[in-house]
């Protein structure tokens, strides 16, 4: 019997397909899964695999971190990112560390498209996933890359098309064709969070300039980048360009004027690197689905006038579109990530 890997299953294609991959190699197998309200199926690939399962309750972790967090940053007029906690808090944090206990494995495998590069000294790098559409190490951005020496991607170098092939040539009870891309916790749609929730009330829609121009529904129903839902007839399209809590406003503005040229990052976490002293050219995006543009990273914000301590700029070389305060940014060098963090504040042009 080979190395023992523990595999985080969470009833989908990707996780079963890492398992059975694990033990094509000679892997001795155990699946792993915390419960929560939100996970499903993992006993059946268990059982299909002829696997032991372990379940590990971290429910009450999940909802304070994950679900609390969610709920919290948009009510602040924030877009927040719940995988990104998710995987910093439990799947690679507290999740991580007890399913290695309960196990006694050597190893902790997860189905992310995402690749470790092992350098000198026990030093683990994370590369982006092989397939580009699918890559999955923008959800890595505040994790520490000490846990890397104990984890395997075995879907690191493979095609979300490859990935389905196996599973359906292995028969595996999954849904082969479903991509999770919905938040976990909210199968009815985000806003179904927010339906009675009293903190949610209407109020004035305004222009750039000040002019109020329509009513909205709540804050929560709106993010920086939004057209649709608007509701407005202004005779030219505008775009949600800021959430005012204060106030209860939703300002709006010309496309021209979401652009962005810096934004700035606080905290900043580096996964595998020394955060550098001087200004540094990297790619990065602040989305998970925007490409990487070029930037210089710069470790003293020079365009904010007040900052927190420790905060980075990151400045484009060209402007972007509607980078949103609350998500994370993720910076690059090739296909290494170098780390990322929240966007506190963002520059648009006035």
């Amino acid at each position: 019997m080979g190395v023992r890997v523990a595999v985080a299953l969470s009833g989908g294609v990707d996780s079963a397909v890492a398992a059975f991959l694990l033990l094509q190699r000679g892997c001795e197998v155990v699946g792993v899964t915390f419960t929560t309200p939100y996970t499903q199926n993992c006993r059946c690939v268990a059982d299909h695999l002829r696997i032991p399962l372990v379940e590990l309750d971290f429910s009450a972790l999940f909802e304070r971190m994950v679900r609390e967090y969610f709920l919290r940053e948009y009510l602040r007029g924030r877009t927040p990112n719940p995988c990104v906690v998710c995987n910093e808090v439990l799947k690679f944090g507290a999740f991580l560390k007890e399913a290695l206990r309960r196990t006694a494995a050597q190893f902790y495998a997860t189905g992310h498209y995402v690749r470790i590069l092992r350098a000198a000294e026990h030093r683990c790098l994370v590369l982006k996933g092989r397939d580009a559409e699918h890559d999955q190490s923008y959800f890595l951005v505040l994790t520490n890359a000490q846990v890397y020496e104990r984890v395997l991607f075995p879907l690191g170098e493979m095609s979300k098309a490859d990935v389905r092939t196996v599973a359906r040539e292995a028969r595996l009870p999954v849904d082969v064709e479903r991509s999770s891309r919905d938040v976990c916790f909210a199968p009815a749609g985000y806003r179904s969070l927010f339906a009675a929730n009293p903190r949610v009330r209407g109020g004035d829609i305004v222009d750039w300039k000040g002019r109020v121009v329509g009513r909205h529904d709540g804050l929560v129903h709106y993010t920086v980048g939004q057209r649709k839902g608007l509701r407005l007839r202004l005779g030219y399209p505008v775009y949600v360009q800021r959430l005012d809590v204060e106030q209860n406003r939703v300002i709006v503005a010309p496309r021209r004027l979401l652009y962005a040229r810096s934004v700035l990052v606080h905290p900043v976490n580096f996964v595998g690197f020394e955060r550098p002293k001087a200004p540094l050219r990297v790619r990065a995006r602040c989305r998970y689905r925007q490409q990487d543009v070029p930037a210089v990273l710069l470790p003293q914000p020079a365009s904010f006038r007040e900052a927190p301590e420790g905060a980075a700029e990151l400045r484009f070389e060209e402007a972007v579109f509607a980078p949103a305060v609350g998500q994370f940014a993720a910076f690059y060098c090739g296909d290494v990530l170098l780390g990322g963090g929240t966007v506190h504040s963002v520059l648009f042009p006035s």
